[in-house]
């Protein structure tokens, strides 16, 4: 980078991102090399209907959608991307407002399952498989394990999966 700004000519603005600031070389973060550190967090409330306004104008037509879908977003890590890429799925907002609570409580049940000591690679795991299969097993066995658990503060009552006719 040293030489760069004499040898362009004009002025020119570069960006440089990382998921681990804590990992890139200290000297490349000193003052005069990176003049500004911009910290993206995830999605909360007030952003989320930002959001919604701008990609499907709407701001309190759908109260309660937008309720349980701000209580999720104060549990659970999501990225303002990610749900900008919900909210583009369909013009009905009904039908996307619906479809980001199902995603949302999705993440919450690995946020769970995690806590009560799944590795995020199991969790992850069961995640894709519960979005190709409705009857998961790997989910069935995660939520049966944590059933049992004996010291849970509240209990989550499970029943086996149901198998899938083919026609």
């Amino acid at each position: 980078m040293d030489g760069l700004w004499s040898s362009c000519g004009e002025e020119r603005i570069i960006v440089f991102t990382t998921n681990h600031k804590d990992k890139v070389d200290p000297a490349l973060l000193r003052p005069g090399r990176m003049d500004m550190h911009i910290h993206l967090s995830f999605l909360k409330a007030k952003a989320f209907r930002i959001l919604a306004s701008n990609y499907l104008e709407i701001e309190e037509h759908h109260q309660s959608l937008f309720e349980q879908i701000e209580e999720l977003l104060e549990k659970v890590d999501v990225t303002p991307a990610v749900v900008a890429e919900h909210l583009l799925r369909s013009e009905d907002p009904d039908v996307v407002l619906e479809e980001l609570i199902k995603f949302l409580q999705e993440i919450d049940i690995s946020r769970v399952i995690m806590d009560e000591g799944y590795s995020q690679q199991q969790c992850s795991k069961n995640q894709t498989e519960l979005r190709t299969s409705k009857t998961s097993r790997l989910w069935f066995n995660c939520f049966k394990s944590l059933e049992s658990r004996q010291n849970r503060s509240r209990k989550v009552q499970i029943t086996k999966p149901q198998k899938m006719s083919k026609t």
